[in-house]
């Protein structure tokens, strides 16, 4: 999942818990909301724009 903004990590936050979810946040302010919510591994773009966002979600598993 894809965070831009903190009220978005809270929207996310209010749906907890997750079973093993990825989210993919714009900055610390947006990972706030999310820090304490269980099944979430949160990982946080190095610069605040939409590249660096899908940067850090990274590439995909091969299929095999």
């Amino acid at each position: 999942m894809l965070v831009h903004s903190p009220r978005a990590g809270r929207a996310l936050a209010a749906h907890a818990p997750f079973d093993s979810v990825t989210a993919v946040v714009i900055s610390e302010a947006a990972a706030a909301p999310l820090a304490a919510v269980p099944g979430l591994q949160i990982r946080i773009a190095a610069h605040p724009d939409e590249a660096a966002m899908f940067e850090a979600l990274g590439k995909p598993t091969p299929r095999v």
